[in-house]
């Protein structure tokens, strides 16, 4: 547990091989930063349940399985480890595309997006979708007005069933196949 009442910012990238976390729960209602950048042996599951005052975290480095930030409207720094099995973006209103990174998606198995007006639904699933051994299993998109989206990257959503919501325009070479279009509906 990370907890003080007056904490503003917890830094811990060098963590002794000893120090194994498989959970974590944040409690420090004042926090603002919170990086562990590094710290390998952290891993699991991260609770960001009492802070409505979070403005940066960074897992990176690190093998942060999940994570969940309760009130994430303050946060404009999002930098993820290559670890992660569940993406969950809701609420991040205050988070830029440039502040937000994820060093990779080979583990990702479900991601869900919701009202995030500055960050590119579209460049994020074009990466996972990139992947070379996918495992992502479970995608739900609302919001969605992609433009020159590639075909494969569409049958593969269908394929898991992915649940998009919105406007999804194919490049100009792609042509949907019928059956495709059923699996769409």
């Amino acid at each position: 547990t990370v907890a003080g009442e007056r904490l503003t910012e917890f830094h811990a990238a060098v963590m002794p091989k000893e120090f194994r976390p498989t959970a974590m729960e944040v409690t420090a209602p004042n926090l603002r930063v919170f990086d562990i950048n590094g710290a390998s042996t952290v891993a699991g599951n991260i609770n960001f349940n009492a802070q409505t005052r979070l403005e940066e975290i960074d897992m990176r480095g690190t093998s942060v399985a999940t994570f969940n930030v309760k009130e994430p409207t303050a946060v404009t720094k999002l930098y993820l480890p290559a670890s992660l099995t569940s993406l969950t973006l809701d609420g991040y209103l205050n988070l830029e595309a440039e502040n937000f990174l994820v060093e990779g998606f080979a583990k990702l198995q479900t991601m869900r997006f919701h009202n995030c007006p500055n960050l590119n639904s579209q460049q994020i699933v074009s990466l996972i979708c990139g992947q070379a051994d996918k495992v992502l299993s479970e995608c739900v998109i609302d919001g969605i007005n992609w433009s020159n989206f590639s075909l494969a990257n569409l049958e593969y959503l269908a394929s898991i069933r992915a649940d998009l919501t919105g406007v999804v325009a194919i490049q100009s070479t792609g042509i949907v196949s019928f059956a495709l279009k059923k699996k769409l509906v």
